[in-house]
């Protein structure tokens, strides 16, 4: 009797195990068909070809080797949270009929996307991963696993859209933006993305044409930009590194953008700053780089000037950290841990203003090392300061003596020239800031 007992208490328990939504995760084979997940406070299902599954982790996977135009979207209810693994994808909608994004993520709940092995995602003019306004997007890679994503952006909204809340965990991440797209943010046409968090991994981001590396597309702001961990590169060309795309009339700046930890390196081309703004050569006074905070990591931020075929420099006067080249300020910078180095081009500051823009007095506090490194105008007449004004049409620029009041013991601040000779430098064993 207590042996059938037994027996029947076993196979009602194997029935609860495999009736339990939270047991499946079955493999799903992208090349037969477009997928799409959908995620409620009651449980997460998945359809393919029409036939709905529960699933509550499902793993995406390829048979074939040759890229698919098949999409994944999902959707993500209040209150619910989406999980799916992608683990050899090559999707390619480049060339599609409807041209949708190889991955879309939406609705106001929270989605993990996690990613094994090698996996590319190829787009045209949409997002390579598209992310609509609402929760968090949180991707998240195992160590050796690698997610390739182009598009317009690589990661974000597209032309016109909006969108928020992306968060890279793990994993290498290369996103590439395509013409006036950043690499992981907005595209243009008027379209914007806030709250980017990088807390760890490895992420490449490339821009397009006039858009940043992380942040804003072509005549667009990035904003609320947040790295916690990770080793970061975004190049952003006549967008910042970090920060504003190309700049508008009143569009292109780069604000509340902060840096706690990582090694970190942001550079603009073409007249971006490394971190703050895009290019601007419309004149003005309404395109910048502020509220830029670094607390701790390893930063490194370079405005690099254009090369036009000949040689010539163009748009530059690009800062390191503020105002793009030329006419964009840099205000509201503080420093206050880690190891930061800064270089802009063309007159434009190490850290403030670009050429013809202002600058600001930078507070450097605590045990915060920077190296700041001056500028040459193109015509080789001026110099940008290291901290302070870009030179402007006829002069050198305005050197602003940085806060040292609240540096500790440990705390280092390094003023180079155009060529990299060490003019002087200041710490709590040099305070009058001459070379010790």
């Amino acid at each position: 009797m207590k042996l059938k007992l037994c027996f029947s208490a076993l196979c009602a328990a194997a029935l609860i195990l495999l009736a339990s939504p939270a047991a499946y995760a079955d493999s799903y084979d992208l090349s037969l068909g477009s997928i799409s997940i959908d995620s409620t406070a009651s449980g997460q299902t998945v359809v393919q070809n029409g036939k709905t599954a529960v699933d509550q982790a499902p793993v995406i996977t390829q048979k074939s080797a040759e890229a698919t135009q098949n999409t994944i979207s999902v959707h993500a209810s209040s209150g619910s949270k989406a999980v799916l693994t992608l683990d050899g994808v090559n999707i390619d909608t480049s060339s599609a009929s409807d041209n949708g994004s190889p991955v879309s993520v939406s609705g106001s709940g929270s989605v993990k996307l996690c990613f094994r092995s090698e996996n590319t995602l190829m787009a045209g003019r949409v997002p390579g991963i598209e992310k609509s306004a609402g929760g968090w997007l949180e991707i998240a890679g195992e160590d050796d696993a690698v997610l390739n994503t182009t598009g317009s952006p690589g990661i974000g909204s597209g032309f016109m859209a909006s969108g928020d809340h992306v968060r890279i965990s793990s994993g290498t991440v290369n996103a590439t933006g395509l013409s006036a797209a950043a690499g992981i943010g907005s595209c243009d046409g008027g379209s914007s993305f806030r709250y980017i968090e990088i807390n760890g991994g490895n992420v490449t981001a490339v821009g397009g044409e006039y858009s940043a590396g992380i942040g804003g597309g072509g005549g667009c702001d990035g904003s609320f930009i947040t790295i916690n961990g990770g080793t970061v590169y975004a190049e952003g060309s006549a967008g910042a590194g970090i920060g504003g795309g190309f700049c508008g009339d009143n569009t292109g700046s780069g604000y509340n953008i902060t840096i706690n930890g990582g090694d970190v390196k942001a550079v603009g081309r073409f007249g971006g700053a490394g971190i703050g703004s895009g290019a601007s050569f419309y004149g003005g006074t309404n395109h910048g780089g502020y509220n830029i905070r670094i607390t701790g990591g390893t930063v490194t931020a370079i405005g690099e000037a254009g090369t036009a075929t000949d040689g010539t420099p163009i748009y530059n006067g690009a800062a390191g950290i503020g105002g793009g080249g030329e006419y964009c300020f840099g205000r509201s910078i503080s420093i206050t841990g880690g190891e930061v180095t800064a270089a802009g081009n063309g007159g434009g500051a190490a850290i403030g203003g670009s050429r013809l823009g202002e600058g600001c007095t930078v507070k450097i506090s605590k045990d915060a090392i920077v190296h700041a490194a001056m500028s040459v105008t193109s015509d080789g007449k001026y110099t940008g300061p290291c901290f302070g004004d870009g030179a402007g049409s006829d002069a050198d620029g305005k050197e602003i003596t940085p806060d040292y009041s609240a540096l500790r013991k440990g705390g280092l601040v390094e003023f180079f020239d155009p060529d990299g000779k060490l003019l002087r430098s200041h710490s709590l064993d040099t305070p009058s800031g001459v070379l010790k």
